[in-house]
Formats: C-alpha cells, structure tokens, sequence
C-alpha cells in the first residue's frame, strides 16, 4: 500500500502554515476540539474554525484525523 502521508510531504505542507496555523494543527494532532483551542490560544470559536479550514487546505486534508496523521508524519507531534 503506497504511504498516504510521506514524511518529506508533510514537513513540506506544515513549513507552508503560519506559525499560528502550526499551533491549531498541533492542537488537533493532540484531540483537541475547536472549543479548546479557542480558550488556550484566546481566540474565538470562529476564528479556530476557519484556522481549521486553512489548516485542511494548505495539507490537502478534509478532516481532523488525515490533518493529525499529517502532524505526525511531518514531526510537528
């Protein structure tokens, strides 16, 4: 089976986020929902939604658990 999410890949999608954008992918690598994100990183629900969006964009992803194996593979977590 080919690797959906090589490891060059994946670094290469993750050095493309913002700094902030690298930190919400974080959080959702570690099961983190919206609402906590939003509280630890003192944004709204809103803004940690559509960070998400960009998040899921930019690693060619469409939900939280493809974006986590994307953090893992690129060694963000």
């Amino acid at each position: 089976m080919k690797d959906e999410f090589p490891a060059p890949e994946c670094r290469a999608m993750i050095s493309r986020l913002s700094p902030q954008l690298r930190e919400v992918l974080r959080h959702i690598a570690n099961g983190k929902a919206n609402k906590e994100i939003a509280h630890e990183m003192q944004l709204s629900e809103n803004t940690v939604r559509v960070y998400t969006e960009r998040v899921y964009s930019v690693t060619r992803v469409n939900c939280r658990a493809k974006a986590a194996r994307v953090a893992c593979a690129g060694g963000l977590v």
